[in-house]
Order: C-alpha cells, then sequence, then structure tokens
C-alpha cells in the first residue's frame, strides 16, 4: 500500500489498540505491524 494509506491506517490501529506500531518498506509497498510490548522486552 502506499505510504500515506499506511500511516493513515497505522495511526488508526495505534490509537484503537493503544501500542506502538511501526511502518515497514517492502517491494510491494508499505505494511504496518503493531509492536506487543512487555516488561521483559524493557529490562
Amino acid at each position: 500500500m502506499p505510504l500515506s494509506t499506511a500511516q493513515s491506517l497505522g495511526w488508526s490501529l495505534a490509537r484503537t489498540m493503544m501500542t506502538i506500531i511501526v511502518l515497514i518498506e517492502t517491494t510491494k509497498g508499505y505494511a504496518v505491524m503493531p509492536i506487543s510490548w512487555s516488561k521483559e522486552l524493557s529490562q
């Protein structure tokens, strides 16, 4: 998908799920992925 679409969908996803998201550039466009964050990862 185009970057602007990925940004818009990613922002919506982040606000809905209250989580951090990352945009990933692929050969076919951009993808949006939420990040699972836990105490174990932050230590």
